[in-house]
């Protein structure tokens, strides 16, 4: 047999144990495994600014229609108005009402309450006092007898506080983080208390000095800021023929604590009398002398502003967060009104001039807008812009009151208290 016969050589066939394992070159595998990870990448790259653009789509268009809502409400202006809801109300002739926040407050010398505006009485308290004087700060309302010798505190709740000072008291200030300075009065020297009603009741007394009308003259007026830590009192000194205004700061903060007598700033007025003080803010506070505006920043020691000098007589001042109004009598021949007011802003800068025809009851800023009302009518202006609304009710109101809507006002009569709302 030839050699090899029957044993026929398959060509091209490997045996299966010689298969040979073809691997990737490592930098091959980690450029691979890179180019899958940045795809991954781009993927969500791609999907995250889809996002992005969908959602900063609607921001655009949420912002562009709150723009052209608020600018069309910014220019509207109502002609007339709609009675939203009514109460029966009984306000005698010896009451006066006045706003508390979103809230009514009447009172007299027997006793004062709290009124919402769904026309509940919320708390009421009595007592007897011959010359009720009331002070607002927000919703914090602070309630004195004039030579009276206790202070009341409430808010929109109820009553938070009552002291009693021992000494017939002369004026009041108020915080709305419910602190008070009061000043009081005896034969032999004026002092001036200053209350935290947020501490325990022992510790009501935060401060307290003295003056004597020899040393520093009498306290006429006091304010309190915000904060209830800085003090502002007006003292008028009498030498002979001469007189005089300082208008002192106080701080009875950390800060005040390094000054003598915690007095951190104090300013003289010759030939002036500042019955009228105010904070305007924490940081912002004003003086209303006979002859002048004075304006007043700092938070800690309060610094002479800008002074407004005045050579007309000064018939009213109101005041609001960012804003005074001082009401003269017109005497501009060309226009046919009762009074001038003019509107100032925290820095004594004077931003409108409104001129009102008839008499009025009050004047309050909400917001931007500035509300001059009387018994029957009553004109809401855009601070520097354009009146609102001008016209008159069908009741004569004793107070007017602006709710959280803008188009919304509280009407208190003698017997009603409606809501209304501008159209």
């Amino acid at each position: 047999m030839a050699k090899g016969f029957g044993k026929k050589k398959k060509d091209n066939i490997t045996p299966i144990g010689s298969v040979k394992k073809v691997t990737l070159n490592p930098k091959k595998r980690k450029k691979r495994q890179m180019s899958d990870v940045e795809a991954n990448d781009r993927q969500i790259m791609k999907e995250t600014i889809k996002k992005v653009v969908f959602i900063g789509f609607w921001v655009v268009i949420f912002v562009v229609l709150i723009w052209v809502f608020g600018a069309w409400l910014s220019n509207r202006h109502y002609s007339s108005y709609k009675i939203v809801a009514q109460y029966d109300n009984t306000i005698t002739s010896n009451s006066q009402a006045v706003r508390l926040n979103n809230s009514v407050v009447v009172y007299n010398n027997d006793g004062i309450k709290c009124i919402n505006s769904k026309g509940d009485v919320v708390w009421n308290e009595t007592y007897q006092m011959q010359n009720p004087m009331i002070e607002i700060d927000d919703n914090i309302l602070g309630l004195a007898d004039y030579n009276g010798s206790t202070l009341y505190m409430f808010n929109e709740e109820g009553l938070i506080a009552k002291v009693s000072t021992d000494k017939p008291i002369r004026n009041v200030a108020v915080s709305r983080r419910q602190c008070a300075a009061v000043i009081v009065d005896n034969s032999l020297q004026t002092q001036i208390y200053v209350y935290d009603f947020t501490k325990e009741q022992n510790d009501w007394l935060a401060a307290s000095f003295s003056t004597t009308m020899a040393n520093s003259g009498y306290p006429i007026d006091i304010a309190i800021s915000p904060t209830g830590y800085l003090v502002e009192v007006s003292y008028l000194f009498v030498g002979g023929t001469q007189f005089s205004t300082s208008v002192a700061f106080y701080n009875f903060g950390a800060v005040g604590q390094n000054s003598t007598d915690n007095l951190v700033s104090e300013y003289s007025y010759a030939d002036a009398v500042v019955p009228e003080l105010k904070f305007l803010s924490s940081s912002k506070a004003c003086a209303v002398a006979d002859n002048r505006l004075m304006f007043y920043g700092g938070d800690q020691y309060p610094e002479s502003k800008m002074d407004v000098m005045i050579n007309e007589e000064i018939k009213g001042v109101y005041f609001g967060e960012s804003h005074v109004a001082v009401v003269f009598n017109n005497t501009d021949t060309d226009v046919e009104a009762r009074y001038k007011i003019n509107i100032y802003d925290a820095s004594g800068s004077l931003k409108d001039t409104i001129y009102y025809a008839d008499s009025f009851t009050d004047i309050f800023f909400d917001g931007k807008r500035v509300v001059v009302y009387g018994p029957d009518k009553c004109l809401i202006r855009s601070i520097g812009s354009m009146d609102k609304f001008e016209g008159g009710f069908d009741n004569s109101i004793i107070t007017m009151v602006p709710t959280n809507i803008s188009s919304r006002f509280i009407l208190v009569s003698s017997d009603s208290m409606r809501v209304v709302e501008l159209e």
